[in-house]
């Protein structure tokens, strides 16, 4: 898939513990490896849910940042959105006017409203696109309220679609959550701070099969505390919960990026040789350190 020009990672779709993870490869992709953070992230993300329909997407490169159930929902959501306006081809001409030769030169700028809106925009920043879609109905209010009977009457074709489109905007949870905020504010904001409070990954390194968890800890109570030889173990009740939490700080978790990239490096490359004897497995050891001094040394 190309955007903005640039080639972006390729995707698939895994089966673990009976989610569907998609898995995004962002290792050589110029974009940012975050929904927060980069728009180009979201609309590669809503492309691909169209069809992979997934539990969890994991944007993977050194580290892996996974998005939970929740957040997931709010891109698949979207992305059907994103579909169903499509399929409804909801630009077309029977959306723009009542066919009449006078409103004809109107068309125009309304079927570049409604792409922008419920084709482009919505697939990268859907707040934005709700926001200038409630724009746009206001000034067709405020127009047709100025404008002779004949005009009123080609636009309400138009006027009817952008209320069927905020209203199954405001049907997806990400409009839900910001509705709120967005209808106190007098202009239309900078969105990318609102994609901060709404996408908040799950971080991992590649190579390891456990996660990162950030969320709420004020709740639990600190009931023991220990270490296993390098490893610190703490156990904590929770109000609501029977069983005990027990969270694990391996030393793994504490290395630099430099060593995450190292051992990163080494499992992609030893992932390539299976089934070969030990003289070839000393020459592929050396070969790897070859590959990975060539590798670090790109890096400075």
């Amino acid at each position: 898939m190309i955007i903005g020009g640039y080639k972006v990672g390729n995707t698939v779709l895994k089966s673990i513990n009976e989610k569907k993870h998609l898995v995004f490869n962002c290792k050589n992709c110029v974009y940012s490896a975050s929904l927060a953070e980069d728009k180009a992230c979201r609309l590669h993300a809503c492309s691909v849910s169209q069809t992979d329909k997934p539990d969890l997407i994991v944007l993977a490169d050194v580290y892996e940042r996974v998005y939970d159930e929740k957040q997931t929902k709010l891109i698949v959501e979207i992305s059907e959105l994103m579909l169903d306006l499509e399929q409804q081809s909801v630009w077309g001409p029977e959306h723009l006017s009542d066919g009449q030769e006078v409103n004809e030169q109107h068309t125009a700028s309304r079927h570049s409203v409604l792409v922008k809106v419920a084709h482009e925009l919505l697939a990268y920043d859907p707040i934005y696109a709700y926001l200038t879609a409630q724009d746009e109905f206001k000034k067709e209010k405020l127009r047709m309220a100025k404008m002779p009977d004949s005009y009123q009457k080609g636009a309400e074709p138009y006027l009817e679609t952008l209320i069927y489109i905020l209203k199954k905007m405001e049907a997806t949870s990400i409009i839900t959550q910001t509705k709120q905020y967005l209808q106190d504010l007098a202009h239309i904001p900078d969105t990318s701070q609102l994609y901060r409070t709404i996408f908040n990954a799950e971080i991992k390194p590649s190579f390891i099969g456990s996660r990162l968890l950030f969320g709420e800890t004020a709740q639990l109570q600190l009931v023991d505390e220990y270490n296993v030889k390098d490893t610190n173990v703490q156990i904590f009740k929770h109000p609501d919960q029977i069983e005990y939490w027990y969270l694990v700080n391996p030393p793994e978790y504490t290395l630099t990026p430099d060593k995450y990239f190292i051992i990163s490096k080494t499992k992609e490359i030893v992932s390539e040789y299976k089934n070969i004897g030990l003289q070839m497995h000393l020459q592929v050891l050396a070969q790897i350190q070859k590959i990975i001094l060539k590798e670090c040394l790109c890096q400075l």
